[in-house]
């Protein structure tokens, strides 16, 4: 009866040391960022062919990306909408993509805030030669 006490205490502390770290944020910066946790969310059309970034974005710390190397995608839209639900709260910046040639890019999204650069998503993207269709990967952790 004791081992069986140790032992359901020793599943129960190796379960919380095991899921705590799923419930925290897994990307870059601290807790006293302002974007800790901020998902990226991506969205396509229909024919695959242009693709959109969002993500949530505080006015005093405007969002960044940097696409490299240039001439493989092309920014068609960029833009920040408020949130309606939040007057003078967090809003929106969204980033519309379609491909231009077949390759690869390495896009970073990165933002500032107290003077510091925190990069906070790092995605690859593909653009197929024959379909124009564009494939987006996670990089890492973030």
């Amino acid at each position: 009866m004791r081992i069986r006490s140790v032992f359901l205490i020793l599943l129960t502390v190796l379960c919380a040391v095991s899921f705590s770290g799923c419930l925290s944020d897994s990307g870059n910066g601290s807790s006293k960022h302002p974007y800790n946790p901020a998902p990226l969310e991506v969205q396509w059309s229909v024919d695959n062919t242009t693709v959109q970034f969002r993500v949530k974005e505080i006015p005093d710390s405007p969002w960044q990306v940097a696409v490299e190397p240039d001439g493989v995608l092309k920014m068609t839209a960029q833009d920040y909408a408020a949130d309606e639900l939040y007057y003078g709260g967090p809003g929106y910046h969204k980033w519309m993509f379609t491909g231009i040639r077949p390759g690869e890019v390495k896009m970073t999204f990165s933002y500032t805030s107290g003077g510091e650069t925190v990069v906070k998503h790092t995605r690859m993207v593909y653009v197929d030669a024959e379909t124009a269709e564009i494939r987006v990967y996670n990089f890492g952790y973030n």
